[in-house]
This record gives C-alpha cells, sequence and structure tokens, in this order.
C-alpha cells in the first residue's frame, strides 16, 4: 500500500514525530481524507503499518515451517524468508529498528518483543524437531537457535546498514551451512580445544 510506503520511508528517515500527515500524503500521492478514513490519523496508520508487518512475518513463518524436507531445510527456509523480508521492506525495517533499540519519538506503543518472541519460538521449535529426527545435533535448543538467529540477524543489520557489503539472501545460507557442518577442526576437537 502507498501510505505504507511512504509512511515508512518518512519515519525512517525523519523519525515518527517529526513526520507530519502531509508529508505523508504528499509522498503517498493520495488525500488526506483518504488516510483518515482509512487509519484515523498518523497515530492509526503507524500501527495498522506494523500490524500487518506482524502478519506478514507471521504468515511467513508458518510458510516456512511447512517447507518440505528436514528441520534444517525448514531452519534455513526461515532465515531466508527473514531475510527477503528485510530486502523488500527495507524502510519499514528501518523503521522497527528505530523504534524497538531507539528512544520512542512519541509514537504510540507496539509490542516489538512479541515479534522477536515470536521469531524464536519458532527457530527453537524447529531445533527441537531437528534434535529428535537426528538432522540438529543435540543441544540446548535455545542456545542453537540464538546461534542461528545471530548470524541472521547480523545479516539483516549489514543489509539495513552496509548493503555493499551484506552477504545477501546467498550469503546468509552459507554461513548457515557454516554454522551446520561447524568451525573447528578434528584436531582441535582431538585436544578439547571445542569446549
Amino acid at each position: 500500500m502507498r501510505l505504507f510506503q511512504a509512511a515508512a520511508e518518512l519515519f525512517s528517515q525523519k523519525g515518527y514525530s517529526a513526520t507530519s500527515v502531509n508529508e505523508i500524503v504528499e509522498a503517498a500521492g493520495v488525500t488526506k481524507p483518504a488516510l483518515y478514513y482509512h487509519f484515523g490519523n498518523k497515530e492509526g496508520l503507524y500501527l495498522k503499518m506494523l500490524e500487518e508487518a506482524s502478519r506478514d512475518l507471521e504468515l511467513e513463518i508458518r510458510q516456512a515451517v511447512a517447507t518440505p524436507g528436514d528441520a534444517v531445510t525448514r531452519i534455513r527456509a526461515l532465515c531466508d524468508r527473514l531475510m527477503e523480508m528485510v530486502i523488500t521492506h527495507l524502510a519499514l525495517v528501518r523503521l522497527m529498528h528505530a523504534m524497538y533499540y531507539g528512544p520512542p519519538q512519541g509514537a504510540p506503543y507496539f509490542d516489538f518483543e512479541a515479534v522477536h518472541q515470536q521469531v524464536l519460538r519458532a527457530t527453537v521449535a524447529l531445533v527441537e524437531e531437528g534434535i529428535r529426527e537426528g538432522s540438529v545435533r543435540p543441544g540446548d535448543p535455545t542456545d542453537i537457535a540464538w546461534v542461528i538467529l545471530g548470524v541472521t540477524s547480523t545479516c539483516m543489520d549489514l543489509q539495513l546498514c552496509h548493503a555493499d557489503i551484506a552477504p545477501g539472501r546467498d550469503g546468509l545460507q552459507r554461513l548457515l551451512k557454516l554454522i551446520g557442518t561447524g568451525i573447528t577442526t578434528s584436531e582441535s576437537t582431538a585436544r578439547g580445544e571445542d569446549s
């Protein structure tokens, strides 16, 4: 939707408080009455935009979990879908990061933590399934999920801030494969250096 795109870009560039309704409707090429009719006000637009993004994420998670194959295949699909969302909705993700990590800027409350927890729960569940089926080495499922999400998050952050050096979707898959195969040699494992 044009209003969402315009608002996300302006909010991420100028901040929520510094962005006016006039600027949003002008950038979207719509009238103020259209914004007011559909969203009530700037706050309503902001919340609806984030709610839609949260629903889109939920759908992407469900589709990744339903991907054919073992748990590792589905973990990679989940991470790929997360990365694709960042690439496709760069301004919105920048806004979400700014609002989550920065001051609230007078914006209405949105539960960003629920979004993070949704991704973590799905990843932990896939890791647990992988451990049960034997495609993931036994270990603490939450620790393994944090490693996977740490790499994924770093790739997403690079896409947001340094797209010229970001690994992208293919690079993320290479890094996930590296996690799967490990980084230590059999010699360091034999010496006990992997603990």
